[in-house]
């Protein structure tokens, strides 16, 4: 209300005859739950599969090979949190809506790539067993402070924010190999070289961060080593 002197806000607003916010039970300021803002996101998804038999190469007892890609190219993640509301001229803020594309921090949240993607291959064997080796790939994401946007650069910016977070790249293998008709012998690495997640800092706490890093998007756990036994009855 004070910025802007919109009647949706100031309506809220209750005085006593004598101006007070307190002293009668008329007066105070009405904080209701308002569906005022918006989030509108544009972007590409992609899922490209193909299968490749072997035994049209004269390869009969070789199997067969399975591609996929799946993948999302973020071009927009636009956030409103007022609907319409435009500052005073004099106001700290030109502009309340901004752009989270390829941006991180404590307003936009977990890391929002502008590009991301998990390519997988399996060889499927003629020994009912089949090998999976999956790319999971993390496009860089800039500190929100860096952005050309008054809204989210208003706070100073530190070293480590600087510089972003790095693409990631992570490298898994799984296995499944069928023992009996009910029965069935599971296991695989997921991060196999080890990558360390990258570091945020202490401008992005809790909810979005947690143990110095995005757990949500990048693996906290370094390389997981994992197998299981199914058995149908």
């Amino acid at each position: 209300c004070v910025l802007s002197g919109d009647p949706q806000f100031c309506s809220l607003v209750n005085r006593s005859a004598s101006g007070s916010l307190w002293s009668t039970p008329i007066a105070g300021v009405s904080n209701l739950n308002l569906n005022t803002g918006s989030l509108e996101t544009s972007g590409i998804d992609f899922n490209i599969s193909y299968a490749l038999d072997f035994a049209e190469f004269g390869l009969s007892n070789a199997g067969g090979l399975r591609f996929e890609l799946v993948g999302t190219w973020l071009d927009e993640l636009v956030v409103e949190p007022i609907s319409g509301f435009t500052p005073a001229a004099a106001a700290t803020y030109q502009s309340t809506t901004y752009d989270c594309a390829g941006l991180h921090g404590p307003t936009c949240g977990t890391p929002t790539p502008e590009w991301r993607h998990r390519f997988r291959t399996t060889w499927d064997t003629p020994w009912n067993a089949s090998l999976s080796f999956t790319w999971r790939y993390f496009d860089s994401v800039t500190y929100e402070g860096s952005a050309p946007n008054d809204f989210l650069n208003s706070q100073p910016i530190g070293a480590l924010d600087a510089r972003g977070l790095a693409a990631m790249s992570y490298f898994d293998v799984a296995g499944t190999w069928q023992l009996m008709e009910n029965t069935q012998l599971r296991a695989g690495v997921n991060n196999i070289l080890d990558e360390t997640a990258p570091p945020t800092s202490s401008s992005v706490g809790a909810p979005f961060s947690n143990g110095n890093t995005y757990p949500a998007v990048y693996d906290a756990l370094g390389r997981y080593i994992f197998f299981g036994l199914t058995t149908d009855f």
